[in-house]
C-alpha cells in the first residue's frame, strides 16, 4: 500500500532502548507498522528534545521537502513548540500534515477562574489556547484517541479535521496469553506509573483492608514518587507481606506478564487518553477495576469487562476488590467480556482507517 511513499515521523522513540512508557511505545509501533506496510520512513527522535531542539529543528527542515507525509507524535509541550514550526515550513511544501496526539494533545487543562463549560462537563478544567487555534486548523488530520477529545477539539477550536483513532496494538499472538484464573489464590496487578495522581495510595490503602493471606498484589511501573511520598509508600509496603513493588517492565513482555494475573487495578486521578495498560489488559482478557476517569466510559463497559468506581473512593475500591476475590464466577464473566472488547484495540481492527489517513485521495 505504501510502496514508494515517504513518511517523516517526528516522535519520541527513546533511541531504540527498551520501552517503559506509552509515548515511546506508540511512536515505535507506528514506525514499525508503516515500515511493514511498505512506507519509506524517516524518524526524527524527540527523546530529550529540549536539550537538542536546534538539531531537531534543522533535521525537520532538511527532511520535510523529501517526504509525502509529515507525522508528528508529541505530547502537549512538544506539540505547542513543533506544530507552529512545521506549519511555517509546510506553507510552501504543502505536504500532508498528520498530528497523532499523545495523551490529550494540545487541549490544555489548567485551573483558572472561568473554565469552559464543555471541559467541566467532562471533568476538565481548561481554556482555549488562541495561539494554537490557527495552527491546529492548518493541520490536515488530527488523530485524537477518543471521541470525547475529538469533540473537545471541535467545540473549542471549531475544527473539522479530527479523526478518532484509538490507541491500538499490533498483536497477532495475544491469544497465546490469556489471563489466568487461580483457584486457591488471587493475584492482582497494578501496571502504571507509580505516582500519587495515578492513585497508587488509593490502592495501597484499600489493600490494608484485605486480610486474606491468599491475595497478592504486584506493582509494576516507573517510580515517580517524591521523597516524602516514597517514605509513605515503603511504610505501607512493610505493613503488608502480600504487596510487592517489582520495578519496570519492557512493553515487549507486557502481554505475557499480565496474563499471569486474575485482575488489574487502574486507579488513576488523571483524565487520561487511551492508556496502553488498559488496552493490553483487555487483549489478554484481564478484567479491570478502574476509576471513572474521563475516558473510561468510552473504553470500558462496567459490569461486562470491568468494574468502575468513583475516582479516589477508597471504600468503594476496597469493596470491588473484595467482590472479585470472592466471586470467581463474576471474575470469569468479566474475563470473557474483556477478551471480546479487546478485539477493537488491535491493529487488524483499525488497519483500514489507519492506512486511509496516509493517502492523498
Amino acid at each position: 500500500m505504501g510502496k514508494g511513499k515517504k513518511v517523516l515521523l517526528i516522535g519520541n522513540n527513546g533511541h531504540w532502548k527498551p520501552i517503559f512508557d506509552g509515548q515511546r511505545g506508540k511512536t515505535r509501533l507506528y514506525f514499525n507498522i508503516l515500515k511493514k506496510e511498505g512506507f519509506d520512513v524517516t524518524l526524527i527522535d524527540l527523546d530529550g528534545w529540549k536539550k537538542h531542539i536546534v538539531s531537531i529543528l534543522m533535521d525537520i527542515k532538511r527532511n520535510i521537502k523529501k517526504c509525502d507525509f509529515i507525522l508528528l507524535m508529541a505530547a502537549q509541550k512538544g506539540s505547542r513548540t513543533l506544530i507552529p514550526y512545521i506549519n511555517f515550513l509546510n506553507r510552501k511544501n504543502k505536504k500532508k500534515f498528520i498530528y497523532s496526539q499523545i495523551g490529550n494533545g494540545v487541549i490544555i487543562r489548567k485551573k483558572i477562574k472561568k473554565p469552559y463549560d464543555f471541559f467541566v462537563l467532562h471533568q476538565f478544567d481548561g481554556y482555549k489556547d488562541k495561539r494554537m487555534e490557527k495552527h491546529l486548523k492548518k493541520i490536515d488530520v488530527i488523530l485524537p484517541e477518543t471521541d470525547i477529545i475529538s469533540r473537545c477539539y471541535e467545540k473549542l477550536f471549531e475544527l473539522n479535521n479530527c479523526i478518532t483513532l484509538t490507541n491500538f496494538k499490533d498483536v497477532s499472538n495475544s491469544s497465546e496469553h490469556i489471563s489466568t484464573t487461580h483457584k486457591k489464590t488471587t493475584k492482582i496487578v497494578y501496571f502504571a506509573r507509580v505516582e500519587k495522581k495515578k492513585g497508587i495510595f488509593d490502592l495501597l490503602n484499600a489493600m490494608c483492608f484485605i486480610h486474606d493471606k491468599n491475595v497478592f498484589l504486584d506493582i509494576y511501573g516507573m517510580n515517580q514518587l517524591t521523597k516524602k511520598e516514597m517514605d509513605s509508600f515503603n511504610s505501607l509496603l512493610k505493613k503488608m507481606n502480600n504487596v510487592k513493588y517489582l520495578g519496570q517492565v519492557d512493553q515487549n513482555n507486557s502481554l505475557e506478564l499480565l496474563s499471569q494475573y486474575d485482575f488489574m487495578c487502574f486507579t488513576t486521578h488523571y483524565p487520561e487518553g487511551v492508556p496502553g495498560t488498559i488496552v493490553e489488559a483487555l487483549l489478554v482478557g484481564l478484567p479491570i477495576i478502574s476509576s471513572n476517569f474521563v475516558q473510561s466510559s468510552e473504553l470500558l463497559k462496567d459490569g461486562v469487562d470491568s468494574i468502575i468506581y468513583r475516582v479516589g473512593d477508597v471504600p468503594e475500591l476496597t469493596n470491588d476488590i473484595k467482590l472479585l476475590i470472592s466471586d470467581k464466577e463474576k471474575l470469569s464473566q468479566l474475563k470473557t467480556g474483556a477478551l471480546k472488547n479487546g478485539k477493537r484495540f488491535t491493529y487488524e481492527y483499525n488497519r483500514n482507517l489507519f492506512l486511509s489517513i496516509f493517502s492523498n485521495e
